[in-house]
C-alpha cells in the first residue's frame, strides 16, 4: 500500500467519524425535544383531568341546585314562603360554587392549551388559546355574578326572617 493510499484512507476514517459525530449530535438533539414533548404531554394531561374534575364538581353542583330549586318550588306551593326562601337562598349558594367551578374549569383548560401553544407555533394553536381564554374570563365573570347574586338572596331571607314574628 502505498503512502498515497494510506492517506486517502485516513481521509476516509475522519470523513465518516466528522458523519458520526454530526448523526450523533442530532440523535441527542431529537432525544432531548422528544423527552420536552413527552413532559408537556404529562403536563397537559395532568391539566386536563383537573379540568375534567373541575367540571364534574360544578355538574354535581348545578344538579344539587336544581334540587333545592325544586324543594323551594314545592314550599311555595304550601305557602311556605320562608322555606321557600332559605331553600333558593341554598340552591344560589350551591349554583354559586357550581359557577366558580366551571371557571376553574376553563382556566385549567385555558393553562393547557396555552402550554399547547408554547410547544406548537400553528396559527390554530393561537387561535384555540384567544378562545380559551375569552371562555376563561367568561366563566370567571358568570361565577362573579354568581357569589353577588348567593348573597343576595342570603340576604333577601335574613331581612325576610327578620321581619317575620
Amino acid at each position: 500500500m502505498t503512502e498515497d493510499e494510506k492517506h486517502e484512507i485516513d481521509q476516509r476514517f475522519a470523513a465518516l467519524e466528522t458523519r458520526l459525530d454530526d448523526v450523533t449530535r442530532s440523535y441527542q438533539v431529537v432525544q432531548r425535544e422528544y423527552a420536552e414533548a413527552l413532559s408537556s404531554i404529562s403536563l397537559l394531561i395532568q391539566m386536563s383531568c383537573v379540568a375534567a374534575k373541575s367540571a364534574r364538581i360544578a355538574a354535581e353542583k348545578s344538579a344539587l341546585a336544581a334540587n333545592f330549586a325544586l324543594q323551594a318550588a314545592q314550599s311555595a306551593l304550601n305557602k311556605n314562603i320562608i322555606e321557600a326562601a332559605e331553600i333558593s337562598a341554598t340552591s344560589a349558594n350551591v349554583a354559586a360554587e357550581a359557577a366558580a367551578q366551571s371557571a376553574a374549569a376553563a382556566a385549567n383548560a385555558a393553562a393547557a392549551v396555552a402550554l399547547a401553544i408554547a410547544h406548537s407555533a400553528e396559527k390554530d394553536a393561537v387561535e384555540l388559546s384567544k378562545i380559551a381564554a375569552e371562555a376563561a374570563a367568561a366563566a370567571s365573570q358568570a361565577s362573579s355574578s354568581a357569589i353577588w347574586l348567593a348573597k343576595e338572596a342570603s340576604s333577601s331571607v335574613q331581612n325576610a326572617r327578620n321581619k317575620v314574628p
